[in-house]
């Protein structure tokens, strides 16, 4: 599944995404250097439960990865990324020494990504749909009803999830060109 990385030239593993009209996520992954890498996409997202896995493939091989990260999987590739670098996926998880050279160039894997994409997953509906109601409010210049959306209840809401108390979230975020957040199907 995973060929060995050439650390003289910064080598990562970058998937291409497959399939789109496919329950299960297909792709393939090369080795590539970051010296001079294609256009590429990273995805952030907290990894979840680690007993509650979904299936994709892997270079045609079926590989167990977390349920939240094979959702956020979904949204992207409908998207249209073709390289969407994951960690979960582009790091051999067992191979130590790898997982530890891949730590010291996660600055650059993010600084050199088009854009970081954000998975806050599929809960806090109330907090997104305030800010999409901010939003259609900001198109019509209408009136915040109050009795829906009181206080700071739905910010709350979404900063107390799960994504946002990851150590790791200041360095993906700061480091972005540009991110997107998403939540099931929004933006």
């Amino acid at each position: 599944l995973y060929e060995p990385l050439d650390t003289d030239y910064n080598a990562i593993r970058l998937p291409t995404l497959l399939s789109e009209d496919t329950e299960v996520i297909h792709c393939t992954l090369q080795n590539i250097s970051l010296i001079n890498p294609p256009e590429y996409v990273v995805q952030s997202y907290c990894w979840g439960d680690p007993p509650v896995t979904k299936h994709i493939k892997i270079n045609g091989i079926l590989v167990q990865v977390r349920s939240n990260l094979e959702c956020a999987l979904h949204h992207p590739r409908v998207k249209g990324y073709g390289h969407l670098w994951v960690d979960a996926v582009c790091i051999n998880q067992q191979d130590k020494t790898e997982r530890s050279q891949q730590l010291l160039w996660m600055g650059s894997i993010y600084r050199r990504a088009k854009q970081v994409v954000a998975w806050i997953g599929e809960e806090f509906d109330l907090a997104i749909d305030f800010i999409n109601h901010l939003n259609d409010l900001e198109e019509s210049k209408s009136a915040l009803p109050t009795a829906h959306y009181t206080g700071k209840r739905p910010f709350l809401e979404l900063l107390a999830g799960p994504y946002w108390r990851r150590v790791w979230i200041i360095q993906e975020l700061a480091l972005a060109r540009q991110v997107k957040i998403l939540r099931g199907r929004l933006e």
